[in-house]
């Protein structure tokens, strides 16, 4: 990913009470894999209320994958494959049609050889 250890340590910092309030409030399910006793990778899924739309006109709330982040001691292993595979599952498994997510440049092929397609979403920095 090549993020400097301060500006991961201020998303965790920052990312924190929301993931905790998301897990207390059944809004946030995360998965992580574990090896020697430490925290190797994770990934979670959000779910929140969402406008309807074509490709599930039926679904007003949207899934969301993110925090899909493996430790550099770890990687190439196939963890973060594995944990994404387990968050798709658990997705469908709750009724969803669709999955979305934004991808990093690193993280892009891993989500493309698992079907994930690109949409014609942008932004603009404020």
């Amino acid at each position: 990913m090549g993020t400097d250890t301060a500006t991961l340590d201020a998303i965790e910092r920052n990312s924190r009470p929301y993931i905790e309030r998301g897990l207390r409030e059944g809004w946030y399910h995360g998965w992580l894999a574990i090896a020697h006793s430490q925290v190797a990778a994770g990934a979670g899924v959000i779910i929140y209320d969402w406008p309807t739309g074509p490709l599930d006109p039926e679904q007003t709330q949207r899934a969301y994958l993110l925090n899909v982040y493996t430790e550099a001691k770890f990687r190439r292993r196939g963890l973060a494959r594995k944990l994404t595979e387990l968050a798709i599952e658990w997705t469908r498994a709750q009724g969803f049609k669709v999955l979305w997510l934004h991808a990093s440049d690193s993280g892009r092929p891993l989500y493309e050889s698992m079907g994930f397609g690109q949409t014609n979403e942008m932004n603009i920095k404020l």
